[in-house]
């Protein structure tokens, strides 16, 4: 039974002459600098139509496959974050710069946004597959110790049908984890909060659609946690287990989760808190279209009404709030599970 309840310095000039093998002309710090501005959204669209063409081929996702891509991506990133500094770098010594300074900016930023972004999805993909696997491998010795034992002994059969009831109680636990995972997922492809991409009415409503789903598969986990032992109670049901054998198994459960479970309860209900916050952004940004605007330079929020400012403001700190609570509920969950 698992535990699972729980952001080369160039050449120098030389009146040498150059080698042949050596391209004679630099890289501006014009055109390095509109580069790095491009290179994250190359990525993006690498990362995207790859990993569609992937699901659309393979039915599913593959290890392999979006190893190579993610790693394809992070190159382009890194790329786009050295032509950023080398534009930087160069800017003052070279004629016609206007401009490059922004872009550069601009360019390192999404470079790094994204970098960091896939970065962390990675690592929260890898230790999900790690608890999955740890909570397979686990279920398969229990399943293989009562597979062995004599189908004659009542004991060893009770025991075997214990285990299958473990089992499917975990794949549940595991199947609402992996749609709480991919919805969290889905918010960082693109991010939706990065008012500097929202170009339309219409992308605002996409995403809100998006962090719905999110807000959807975190209720549903955290219905779950709530009413965990109800659920390990009618697996044990299900499988036939005789009264003396269900009350033994169900008072082991009890023992094991009784002490994680308010944490983890208090952490599933301040994840659909912080999805009720991002959503009440950026219904706030859709339903005012027109009164406010994206300065680039500043990189902020430009309102034209007051009133607006403050609300966007509370809203902004409310999510601000419980993305905190979630990070400390986290921590003291991972403690627990150790």
């Amino acid at each position: 039974m698992s535990d699972v309840f729980v952001d080369e310095t160039p050449p120098t000039d030389s009146d040498a002459p150059a080698l042949p093998p050596v391209p004679s002309q630099k890289l501006s710090a014009r055109r390095a600098a509109k580069l790095a501005l491009w290179l994250p959204f190359v990525g993006l669209f690498i990362l995207i139509v790859f990993a569609a063409g992937i699901g659309e081929r393979n039915g599913g996702q593959h290890l392999v496959m979006w190893s190579i891509i993610v790693a394809v991506c992070w190159l382009v990133w890194i790329a786009g974050l050295a032509l950023g500094i080398m534009a930087l770098r160069r800017r003052k010594i070279e004629e016609g710069s206007k401009g490059v300074s922004g872009r550069a900016f601009v360019g390192i930023s999404f470079n790094a946004l994204f970098l960091g972004l896939t970065i962390w999805v990675a690592v929260c993909v890898a230790i999900m597959e790690t608890d999955i696997t740890r909570m397979r491998d686990k279920t398969a010795t229990d399943e293989a110790a009562a597979a062995r034992a004599k189908v004659g002994d009542g004991e060893a059969l009770q025991k075997q049908l214990a285990a299958y009831a473990d089992s499917a109680f975990v794949a549940n636990v595991g199947e609402l984890q992996k749609k709480y995972q991919m919805a969290g997922a889905a918010l960082t492809n693109p991010p939706v909060l990065d008012v500097a991409l929202m170009k339309s009415r219409e992308e605002l409503q996409t995403r809100e659609e998006v962090i719905r789903e999110y807000i959807t598969a975190s209720e549903d986990l955290r219905d779950f946690c709530d009413n965990s032992i109800e659920a390990y109670r009618q697996e044990l049901l299900n499988h036939k287990l005789t009264p003396e054998t269900r009350e033994a198994s169900l008072k082991t459960f009890v023992q094991k989760v009784q002490g994680k479970n308010p944490t983890i309860m208090a952490l599933r209900k301040a994840d659909v808190r912080r999805g009720e916050a991002m959503l009440k952004l950026l219904t706030l940004l859709e339903a005012n279209w027109g009164k406010w605007e994206y300065g680039p330079k500043t990189d902020r929020l430009q309102f034209k009404e007051t009133k607006l400012s403050d609300d966007y403001k509370h809203a902004y700190q409310e999510l601000q709030d419980v993305s905190a609570e979630v990070v400390r509920l986290q921590a003291k969950a991972k403690k627990l599970n150790n």
